[in-house]
């Protein structure tokens, strides 16, 4: 059963004023601040699931190095959100995974059908950037957000960046923001490296030529290539 804790934080943190300027389309897959919304009324519809990680079962991640915990994850199969702890969101970092999964929540909920296919590194892709533009247009603290150089919150802050200028902060321009692959190449480089995923020289850097929805094992606790994880 939806931990009502979770719930209304997770939909509190969706449906802030400054999300609804969110719009990109990311190679197909698309985010508005409309489709986050619709998310934050599945939740508290009851129709996905928020819960802590002591009411799951422990999962071992598949694609994450061996020992790396996740701190939160959204499983498409039984739409369901899993956080640490009930009081998750307290924090800067803690709200912007609530964006990262709830992004995940929006492809599986605005997909056609259940056997339509993504590109993880795509999926991953995009649900940083969201977060990046989460604290742009909803005026949040950037912290060590971008730390790290060639990580992908590194490279999804360059990113934003870009778009933030190109559009004077999405006031000009057509909406969504449509990304070039040129313009992704370098985050999908950095978030293959975290999730693993395949090295494909011939393609310049990393790639998922799977071509199907993937087994997600949700956002590192401690992102291991870091110099300092709390």
């Amino acid at each position: 059963m939806t931990n009502q804790t979770l719930a209304a934080t997770v939909s509190r943190i969706l449906r802030q004023p400054g999300m609804m300027n969110m719009g990109f389309n990311m190679h197909g897959l698309l985010v508005t601040g409309q489709y986050y919304s619709m998310v934050a009324a599945a939740i508290e519809e009851g129709r996905i699931e928020c819960l802590t990680a002591k009411d799951l079962p422990p999962q071992r991640p598949g694609q994450f190095a061996a020992g790396t915990v996740a701190t939160a994850r959204y499983t498409p199969s039984d739409n369901r959100m899993m956080f640490e702890s009930e009081n998750f969101g307290s924090k800067l970092s803690e709200e912007i995974t609530i964006v990262h999964e709830a992004t995940h929540a929006i492809f599986d909920i605005t997909a056609p059908s259940k056997k339509h296919q993504t590109l993880a590194i795509n999926d991953e892709s995009a649900a940083v950037l969201a977060e990046a533009l989460y604290i742009k247009l909803c005026g949040k603290p950037k912290g060590n957000f971008d730390m790290v150089i060639g990580d992908p919150q590194y490279e999804a802050w360059n990113l934003a960046n870009e778009m933030m200028i190109e559009t004077e902060n999405f006031t000009i321009g057509p909406k969504p923001y449509v990304l070039k692959f040129d313009q992704t190449k370098l985050l999908n480089t950095a978030v293959g490296l975290l999730w693993n995923f395949t090295l494909k020289p011939e393609k310049g850097g990393y790639a998922d030529d799977r071509g199907v929805l993937y087994h997600y094992d949700g956002v590192p606790k401690c992102n291991l290539r870091a110099t300092k994880c709390k």
